[in-house]
C-alpha cells in the first residue's frame, strides 16, 4: 500500500523505470531509475532499502529463538541474466545501536562441547550492537554467500569486553529461509564465532 510506480514506455521494446518505491517492514525499499530493454534477457538494477526494522525482518523470516533490534538500510544491486538472479555485494548497515538476543538450543549445544562457542552464544544472550552490517553475493536462485560483521558486547559476559566478528555463511538461500538448512547454517556459524575468538585468544584451552 502507499507505493508509487512511475514507468515511461519509450519505445516498443524499451521502458524507463522512473520511480519505483513501496513500504517494507517499517522503512521503504526502492528502486533506482534504469531503462529495461524488452528484447534483452540481462538487466542490472539497484534495489534500496531504507530504513528498515530488523525486529519486521527476522520475525518474517521466522528465525526460531533470535530477536534483533535496530534500523538498516543499504543497497542491493542485482543482474538478472535470464533465469538468474544475482546480488553483487549488497550490503544492509545499521543507522543505530541495537541489540541481539538469541537464545535457542543450538547454541546450547554448541556450549555443551566448546568452550569458546560457550562464550559466544552466551554473549549472544543480551548483546548490545554498536556496529551491525550484512552482505551478501551470489544466486539467489542457488548457493549465496551472506556476511556479518558486528562490534558490540554483553555487560555479563568477560565484564563487558567488546566482541568483534565477522562471519560468513554459503548457503542456498530457499533452503535457508523454508528452514530445512538452518541447523547446517547455524553449526557452520558456530564454528566461525569459534575460530574468531580461538584467533583473538580470547579464551585459552585448559
Amino acid at each position: 500500500d502507499n507505493g508509487e510506480f512511475s514507468i515511461q514506455l519509450t519505445n516498443a521494446s524499451l521502458i524507463h523505470l522512473e520511480k519505483v518505491s513501496w513500504p517494507f517492514v517499517d522503512g521503504h525499499l526502492s528502486i533506482d531509475p534504469a531503462w529495461w530493454e524488452l528484447d534483452n534477457t540481462r538487466h542490472e538494477l539497484t534495489v534500496r532499502a531504507e530504513a528498515w526494522s530488523l525486529d519486521r525482518l527476522t520475525t518474517m523470516f521466522k528465525v526460531p529463538d533470535l530477536k534483533v533490534n535496530g534500523t538498516v538500510s543499504g543497497a542491493f544491486p542485482i543482474i538478472i541474466d535470464g533465469a538468474d538472479i544475482f546480488l553483487r555485494n549488497a550490503r544492509l548497515d545499521a543507522i543505530d545501536d541495537g541489540s541481539i538476543k538469541y537464545g535457542g538450543g543450538i547454541g546450547q549445544q554448541a556450549g555443551q562441547s566448546n568452550p569458546y562457542a560457550k562464550m559466544a552464544f552466551d554473549a549472544l544472550r543480551n548483546f548490545d550492537y554498536e556496529v551491525l552490517s550484512l552482505g551478501a553475493n551470489g544466486n539467489l536462485l542457488d548457493n549465496i554467500l551472506l556476511e556479518m560483521s558486528i562490534s558490540g558486547s554483553n555487560k555479563d559476559v568477560l565484564k563487558g569486553q567488546t566482541f568483534n566478528l565477522n562471519i560468513s555463511l554459503e548457503s542456498k538461500l530457499a533452503e535457508l529461509i523454508q528452514g530445512s538448512s538452518y541447523a547446517t547454517s547455524a553449526t557452520a556459524t558456530k564454528d566461525a564465532v569459534v575460530k574468531i575468538l580461538k584467533e583473538r585468544g580470547t579464551v585459552t584451552d585448559n
